[in-house]
């Protein structure tokens, strides 16, 4: 037994304390994350479109765009579009909610250098895929758990997307 108030006991219970604070501090970080997956959903095109075109003009790949250049609702209160990200605030682009958009139209046409996985985004709702990835020559992600089945356009989707070259097989029209 180590006797209260001699120097190993006040390691330890310095130990718990940071353990108990580092504790705090994970489900904090966790609970944000949770938040942050749960972004606004991107209302239509024109509103994806947009943080779309400004997340890529600062990073031509997308990677990390929002959580480095966007903003949120508390440390910018002024600014209810939250940033270059829109709805997304701080979520980055893999985890964007797209629930509300039904046409993809030209989303991510001539950004050459963007690769992002996306995979997880959902389609459901989306009717329009003419040109999505046209001359996105470096995009190569797998697609293949999106429902596409209300898809009724996809012409040239692919079209100079040089490195795709996943399996999508198993989408159903």
């Amino acid at each position: 037994m180590v006797p209260a108030g001699s120097p190993r006991s006040r390691a330890r219970s310095g130990a718990r304390t940071w353990t108990r604070s580092a504790a705090v501090l994970l489900l904090a970080l966790a609970a944000s994350c949770v938040r942050a997956s749960a972004a606004a959903a991107f209302a239509n095109h024109a509103d994806l479109k947009a943080a779309v075109d400004a997340c890529l003009g600062v990073v031509s790949s997308g990677e990390d765009c929002c959580s480095l250049h966007g903003r949120d609702a508390t440390s910018h209160p002024g600014d209810p579009d939250g940033g270059i990200c829109g709805v997304a605030r701080k979520t980055n682009m893999p985890f964007w909610n797209t629930l509300g958009v039904t046409s993809m139209n030209r989303m991510f046409d001539a950004f050459a250098a963007f690769d992002q996985d996306i995979g997880q985004w959902d389609m459901s709702q989306v009717t329009n895929m003419v040109y999505v990835f046209q001359f996105a020559a470096a995009f190569n992600r797998d697609l293949s758990a999106w429902n596409v089945a209300a898809v009724t356009d996809m012409k040239f989707m692919f079209q100079h997307a040089h490195a795709f070259d996943k399996d999508i097989t198993g989408w159903t029209m």
